[in-house]
């Protein structure tokens, strides 16, 4: 670990190159929502040779050459890792500095000019330090967002996944309700968290829409019109339909939803 933090430290440069073939492509995703925000996750791919070859090749090892050979022709195999991306406030990262100076007998002010933060910094990573040990700086991150079971949506998750399949849509489930639109949203994205994952990954959003209003003949009737090819203002105007039901009926027909017989 001495020898990493030396090169990390000495060539930043090289260090970011070696690290970006050390972690492969990384893929983050947005994950379950805590507090006020969502978590995100990063998935990555470990290969821990190129930062081992570049360490050999800074101390001149005897094993310089095979780990060369290994690197050059793909011999080694990653493994999968998992990991929260959380962030550490800026008293939080300098909560173990300020705890070594203090101990050594410096001054607040004297921390504040070599840290170059303000007093109230100062004072608050060294009350953390204090109750907590170095290694709880993930703690640091995860503080912030405290998780509230009690949230609305949370709650309202199961009754609006029933009127959801009862065929209501987002805003008549908000109206059955009390609550608002956004809230209906949030707890049918719970109910589809997978669904949002996935299209995350594929970097798209997850179409959230209500069930159709519209009387299944009409449905079948505006299918059969763009099946023939009318235009949406031509169907709009003969049965007196709003256009944007017209599209969300083709939007439909298109990805499957609707069963044309």
């Amino acid at each position: 670990m001495t020898d990493l933090r030396e090169l990390l430290k000495d060539d930043v440069v090289k260090a970011h190159e070696v690290l970006s073939k050390a972690v492969g492509k990384v893929l983050f995703t947005q994950g379950e929502k805590r507090g006020r925000s969502h978590i995100w996750i990063a998935k990555l791919n470990i290969n821990s040779v190129p930062v081992l070859l570049e360490i050999a090749k800074k101390k001149d090892c005897p094993s310089t050459h095979v780990l060369e050979l290994l690197h050059e022709r793909d011999w080694t195999i990653g493994f999968d890792a998992v990991c929260e991306v959380f962030e550490i406030l800026r008293k939080h990262r300098v909560a173990h500095q300020v705890k070594q100076m203090l101990d050594a007998g410096a001054s607040v002010n004297s921390i504040v000019h070599a840290l170059h933060v303000d007093k109230t910094t100062v004072k608050e990573a060294a009350e953390f330090a204090n109750e907590y040990p170095v290694e709880a700086l993930r703690y640091a991150g995860e503080q912030h967002r405290k998780e509230h079971p009690n949230a609305k949506y949370i709650n309202l998750a199961g009754q609006v996944s029933d009127l959801y399949k009862a065929g209501l849509s987002f805003r008549q489930i908000a109206e059955e309700l009390g609550v608002c639109f956004s809230t209906v949203q949030r707890a049918f994205d719970l109910n589809n968290c997978t669904a949002v994952k996935e299209a995350a990954c594929k970097g798209t959003v997850l179409r959230r829409t209500g069930r159709l209003n519209t009387p299944p003949e009409v449905v079948a009737s505006v299918c059969t019109a763009l099946q023939n090819n009318q235009s949406i203002h031509s169907i709009s105007r003969s049965r007196g339909m709003d256009r944007g039901t017209i599209r969300r009926i083709r939007e439909m027909m298109k990805s499957g939803e609707l069963d044309l017989g």
